[in-house]
């Protein structure tokens, strides 16, 4: 909800902040309100932090809202995780089954707790972790991965259980 809540009235700021002739039309005569009290707004309604930083690939417009704040990965760094398999791997690498014991289920995973003892494909593996945030590794091994990729700007210190 509050992504879609985002997603929508930034995509008016961006066209704005690019300077396009026409501002999108939202049937009142109100002027639009700035990104960063809008967002402010959001956060004192849910009580959250947010931190926002988008790009208009056409006009190369950006919104940036506590942009150099840190802030928890949380699960989104199995999009990352999914992404490491990919750039080590050839594409057939995600055909390759593994199989585990509920032993090696370290973190809420509907999708991969079904599957113990059979096992699942390594592609299986990605999309349950990026689709229902199944856990696909420890932390060490995703730190080890950033390093070789120069990337130092964060660290998992654990795993994440919803």
């Amino acid at each position: 909800m509050l992504a879609a809540a985002l997603l929508i009235p930034a995509a008016g700021y961006l066209a704005t902040a690019a300077g396009s002739a026409a501002a999108p039309d939202t049937g009142s005569a109100a002027p639009r309100p700035d990104p960063a009290t809008a967002l402010a707004e959001l956060e004192r309604r849910y009580g959250a932090r947010l931190g926002v930083f988008a790009v208009a690939t056409g006009t190369g417009a950006t919104l940036a809202y506590r942009a150099d704040d840190r802030f928890a990965m949380c699960s989104t760094f199995k999009a990352l995780a999914a992404a490491a398999v990919l750039s080590r791997n050839p594409l057939s690498h995600l055909d390759t089954r593994v199989t585990f014991t509920r032993g090696d289920i370290r973190s809420i995973s509907p999708v991969t707790e079904r599957h113990v003892g059979t096992g699942m494909t390594i592609g299986q593996l990605c999309d349950a972790a990026i689709r229902y945030s199944d856990g696909l590794q420890r932390p060490a091994q995703r730190s080890t991965h950033r390093r070789s990729r120069h990337t130092d700007t964060h660290r998992t210190v654990r795993l994440a259980v919803s």
